[in-house]
């Protein structure tokens, strides 16, 4: 037969269309055919989730598919071309938001969210969902507690515990771990001064004596393990922290103003720990160190670290914490939010991703997302708060975590993005 020109690809892939490895195989020769690619015409389906793809043959890359492409590709003869998407396969993630909107009883908001691999997550493309009835907590223990940044994270992990955490200021740094009762106490750790984290999932962290400590939830008994060692030789006194990233990170000192206590970093896939600044307390690298303190992530991976200076007011530290040894105060900037909060700097927020969700002072779920450098601001439509002391007896403490949505969960929502990428590829045939 002799050689034609003709079109040897004319399809568009959606997500639907890749393995969980993000490959689509689009031609396939067999042991007399080959191809010669001369020109690859190619368009994104959605700005939203671009799907960033290379084609390859016998897994040999040949070209990116970002945009149009012309030359020669020879494609012999029982090979395989396949588009590889490394922006795939899509991400679903739900940011659960919970608050404590009357004595005995526990609100939760679930926004959906979608990203490609490696791409910023995407807010509003499903309609957030807020949880009916409301979680009834009468007869837990701490239900009426009214402490400063409390939260009370309930039915969590295989056990069904509850998780509840207070920081009344300075020093009261109280963790309980209730069964799934409500009332029976499992773990619990009260002492003054040692500052405690939950990734909101499994673990709970906190600082020992230059011993960073864990408890798994999930266990039938609990206890405390010791994971790392810190390097702190300070006794813990004002101000101590212990904050993190789930299974990435914890950043931790036991007094504030102590060089024998400056901020450590624990990485948690290593166990290892190494201070953020070698030669200085935690009151100079930061300011403010009197406030709850908060890490984030990027979809790049850049982290953050984020505290309210007031009700109008965040402050937002980049920082790395792999390799920098910071010796002189970490750069950081202020942002005045567009939506003034209530009760921000002691009040309990969310930090989920690159997103802050807190309450403002007239009764909104408000967000600062640090994703870019100029962190976007807004309200989360259709969430709503109740407003006043009866309502909100222990005022606008949030908190929360992402969750991964279960299948069927994904099928029965809407999500309102269609990502594809459609490809003509042209060339010479023979067979």
């Amino acid at each position: 037969m002799a050689d034609t020109l003709e079109k040897i690809y004319d399809n568009t892939l959606t997500d639907s269309s890749f393995d969980s490895n993000g490959e689509a195989t689009i031609i396939t020769t067999n042991s007399s055919t080959r191809h010669v690619i001369q020109d690859i015409k190619v368009k994104q389906g959605s700005t939203d989730i671009p799907i960033t793809a290379t084609l390859q043959d016998n897994s040999h890359e040949l070209v990116s598919l970002s945009g149009n492409s012309s030359g020669k590709e020879i494609i012999g003869t029982s090979s395989s071309v396949k588009v590889k998407a490394t922006t795939l396969p899509i991400v679903y993630a739900d940011h659960k938001l919970s608050i404590q909107n009357e004595v005995t009883n526990l609100r939760d908001f679930t926004i959906p969210t979608v990203a490609g691999n490696g791409l910023p997550t995407l807010i509003d493309k499903s309609t957030v969902e807020t949880a009916t009835p409301d979680t009834d907590i009468t007869g837990h223990t701490y239900n009426n507690d009214n402490s400063m940044f409390r939260q009370y994270w309930y039915n969590v992990g295989t056990q069904g515990r509850h998780v509840y955490s207070r920081y009344n200021g300075d020093h009261d740094t109280d963790l309980y771990i209730l069964a799934s009762n409500g009332t029976t106490v499992d773990f619990s750790h009260t002492t003054n001064y040692y500052p405690k984290w939950f990734d909101g999932h499994q673990y709970v962290y906190y600082l020992d004596n230059g011993n960073l400590k864990r408890v798994d939830i999930n266990a039938s008994t609990l206890s405390a393990t010791n994971i790392a060692t810190t390097g702190h030789t300070a006794s813990h006194s004002t101000y101590g922290k212990c904050f993190g990233l789930k299974d990435k990170y914890i950043i931790s000192w036991p007094v504030y103003n102590n060089i024998g206590g400056k901020p450590a970093v624990t990485d948690l896939t290593t166990n290892t720990s190494r201070f953020l600044g070698s030669t200085y307390a935690a009151n100079v690298l930061f300011v403010n160190t009197n406030l709850p303190m908060y890490l984030l992530e990027t979809s790049t991976g850049a982290t953050k670290i984020i505290h309210f200076t007031g009700n109008t007011n965040m402050r937002l530290i980049p920082v790395d914490l792999v390799s920098t040894d910071y010796q002189a105060q970490i750069p950081y900037e202020e942002i005045t939010l567009i939506n003034a909060g209530s009760g921000l700097g002691y009040e309990s927020v969310a930090v989920i991703g690159s997103r802050v969700y807190y309450i403002t002072a007239n009764n909104q779920m408000a967000f600062v997302d640090c994703e870019t450098d100029t962190p976007t601001q807004g309200i989360v439509s259709g969430i709503t708060i109740p407003s006043g002391g009866s309502t909100m007896p222990h005022g606008n403490d949030v908190w929360g975590a992402a969750y991964t949505p279960s299948s069927s969960t994904i099928s029965g929502r809407t999500y309102n993005v269609s990502p594809s990428i459609a490809l003509r590829i042209t060339g010479v045939t023979s067979s």
